[in-house]
């Protein structure tokens, strides 16, 4: 059985929760002060779909630390040398 490919408008919400979340986190003084409710409001999405598409808050700030550090991952692997595969 294949993977499903992910709805557009489940793409489009995904990267809006990621975007939402990582601009509350950089703003505020203390990001623990920030509900899982303030991310779904500042990303237009209702508060079922973030648990929906991310379980829980870990779930959250471990898919935006991966799309954070996903062009760390593309340099090291596909960039040219030093970072990536010397030939």
């Amino acid at each position: 059985m294949t993977a499903r490919t992910p709805r557009k408008d489940a793409v489009r919400n995904r990267a809006a929760v990621l975007a939402a979340a990582d601009d509350l986190f950089a703003r505020s003084e203390s990001p623990a002060t920030i509900t899982m409710a303030d991310i779904a409001a500042a990303a237009g999405v209702g508060k079922a779909t973030l648990f929906r598409g991310f379980g829980d808050r870990t779930g959250l700030i471990q898919a935006l630390f991966a799309t954070r550090l996903e062009p760390i991952r593309a340099a090291v692997e596909d960039g040219p040398p030093p970072l990536g595969p010397s030939l």
